[in-house]
């Protein structure tokens, strides 16, 4: 993955919010040509066709952040990650976020493993309650929050 590859995130429902997170890959790794990278999984799951799919992920704590990975690492080619908590010390134990990343908003974090995970899938962070629009050309929608009435 080169320094020029990016992650798109959304503070919220105006789109004219986007900006550009930078997302690099970790010194002396080495990504796998494709065939490799989906080889365990391709007697079950089709990589072409994951790679026509957009998956959005609502609630990035324990369970999505999981869920989102899987997917990226399934090569899914769009991934919506709807999300508006930051990553804080309670959630260490649960859901295994990294001390040094407290403050640090969910969807931006978890967007930067899945690219690193998966270079080619498009990214998108909504540091935001969900919106109807968030679904809008999606083909899966996992919801994985703990609590319907804060999402």
């Amino acid at each position: 993955m080169s320094d020029s590859d990016t992650v798109q995130e959304d503070s919220g429902s105006s789109r004219e919010a986007v900006s550009q997170v930078a997302v690099t890959a970790v010194p002396g790794s080495r990504e796998p040509a494709a065939s490799q990278a989906f080889s365990r999984i391709a007697d079950s799951f089709r990589p072409e066709v994951a790679s026509q799919q957009s998956c959005a992920v609502i609630g990035c704590g324990a369970i999505g952040r999981q869920v989102a990975r899987f997917l990226a690492a399934s090569g899914v080619g769009r991934l919506l990650l709807i999300d508006f908590d930051r990553i804080s010390e309670e959630n260490t134990a649960t859901q295994g976020w990294p001390a040094n990343k407290y403050g640090t908003y969910k969807t931006t974090q978890l967007a930067r493993e899945c690219k690193a995970i998966n270079t080619t899938c498009a990214v998108e962070a909504y540091r935001c309650s969900f919106q109807p629009v968030h679904l809008c050309e999606t083909t899966a929608v996992f919801v994985c929050v703990d609590s319907m009435e804060t999402r």
